[in-house]
């Protein structure tokens, strides 16, 4: 063996010296990259929240909006209901005025109806002695008529010498015809007036009954009016009370453009909260992604980390499960077609959802027993399994898959084969043909969340990138 000079000490020293500098850069670098995610997460969560909130707000300026519009319209509504209801109350007014006078004239009529009904027997014994009196004129007309019979007779008798008291007989013979004439033109007069003084009479009697009706009606009328008094002072209160509703639903809709103002000033700082957490959520992953890339590079330079071990059985595990399908593919066992079929069904009645494939049984018969191992090589490894090329995890390890049950938060923990992740880590490993890959995330189990560190090596078939093996590390 050649003795080893001082140089070369030295020179060996000075290695250790950087190896052992850039461990330490990589153990510091690990760290920040831990860091990053949970603030990278946290900030991407209160992005979230602040979206969720100006959602809310967006809906609340609606609904102010609406109420506003509704306001406006109650205002004008009470507006008119206010000016209908003072219209009514005149006309209320012009209803009870022109009652009042319709009463008294119904109060002079029933008064003039008593005084005719009282004047008309008089009147009608006034008839009656008329007729008493034409019957005594017709006794005497007769009387008369039998004298001056009886003197024609005797100035017959006399010869020449009663001729002029013939004249005189046949004048009052003539005046008696004449007299009995008129009597019987009298008499049928009176006949006739009795007559119409009884259909009078008769009509009257009703009138009065109906006079009599009227005028004990006048009480309920009366009382009518007074209701229509009452009603029309309650429609002055109306009127009174829809003007202050008006007025108040006027100060009610300036409160609302007010307040939908202001929460449109608040909507739009939201808005500009949530682009600078966007843009302080996208600093912080690229920050991580500098992380990840640097201890990708140590790794890759051959230079030992806390994460070569993990990286090394990444790559081994990877390397067994693309042997064993691409095997399945040689044999005839599953075609090509098949195993990068990308029709994923839901199958039904799981939270959250799961999924089944063409390709799921072959998978769950050949990849299992592969990745279980590495899933228990150190006490921090939380997990190891395969996704395929979107994210769909299509079996797990053992302790994560147990059966499905009605407890969404109990699955999410317990029970995770056969889901699709979406999230970043997913769809960059998903994309990822790098012979490794190192990220650092924060894991959603529900009800809590882990920072974990995933280290990734792709599978491919037949030259294709079909998925990769993926190993969860707690840090």
């Amino acid at each position: 063996m050649e003795p080893v000079s001082a140089v070369d000490l030295g020179q060996s020293t000075t290695e250790r010296e950087v190896e052992e500098l850039i461990r330490a850069l990589a153990q510091r670098v690990s760290k920040l990259g831990i860091n990053s995610a949970d603030i990278a997460g946290r900030i991407e969560d209160v992005s979230k929240r602040i979206a969720g909130q100006t959602e809310m707000l967006a809906a609340v300026g609606e609904a102010t909006s609406v109420m506003e519009g509704s306001n406006g319209r109650i205002a004008a509504t009470a507006a008119e209901t206010k000016d209908a209801a003072r219209a009514m109350a005149e006309r209320m007014m012009n209803s009870q005025s022109a009652i009042k006078t319709g009463m008294a004239d119904v109060f002079a009529l029933v008064e003039s109806t008593g005084r005719v009904e009282r004047q008309l027997p008089g009147l009608q014994t006034s008839l009656g002695r008329v007729g008493k009196a034409t019957e005594e004129i017709e006794t005497i007309a007769r009387a008369t008529n039998m004298l001056a019979l009886n003197a024609t007779i005797e100035a017959a008798r006399a010869g020449e010498a009663g001729r002029g008291f013939t004249v005189v007989a046949n004048e009052v013979k003539e005046l008696s015809r004449r007299t009995s004439e008129m009597v019987k033109t009298i008499q049928g007069t009176v006949g006739e007036l009795r007559d119409q003084i009884g259909a009078i009479i008769a009509e009257s009697g009703s009138a009065t009954g109906a006079a009599t009706a009227a005028r004990a009606g006048t009480g309920a009328i009366g009382e009518a009016i007074s209701a229509l008094d009452q009603v029309s002072d309650a429609m002055g209160q109306v009127a009174a009370s829809v003007t202050d509703m008006a007025e108040q639903a006027e100060a009610n809709r300036q409160n609302c453009t007010r307040v939908a103002e202001e929460i449109r000033q608040i909507a739009e700082n939201e808005s500009l909260s949530r682009t600078d957490a966007e843009q302080v959520t996208r600093a912080a992953y690229q920050m991580l992604e500098f992380g990840e890339d640097l201890i990708e590079l140590l790794a890759e330079a051959g230079i030992e980390t806390v994460d070569t071990p993990f990286i090394k059985r990444v790559q081994e595990t990877a390397a067994q499960v693309q042997a064993v399908l691409q095997q399945a593919l040689t044999q005839g066992e599953i075609d090509m077609t098949t195993m990068f079929d990308e029709n994923y069904m839901e199958i039904p009645g799981i939270q959250p959802p799961r999924y089944s494939t063409r390709w799921l049984s072959l998978v769950e018969r050949l990849v299992p027993s592969i990745v279980e191992p590495p899933s228990t090589m150190a006490p921090n490894v939380v997990l190891c399994t395969i996704t395929d090329r979107n994210g769909y995890m299509p079996v797990h390890n053992k302790k994560y898959a147990q059966p499905p049950t009605s407890d969404p938060v109990w699955n999410a923990q317990n029970s995770r084969h056969r889901m699709r992740h979406m999230d970043r880590t997913a769809t960059r490993v998903g994309t990822s043909t790098k012979p490794f890959l190192v990220q650092t995330f924060r894991r959603n189990l529900g009800n809590q969340f882990q920072i974990l560190k995933d280290i990734s090596s792709p599978v491919f078939l037949g030259g294709r990138l079909w998925g990769n093996v993926r190993m969860c590390i707690m840090v």
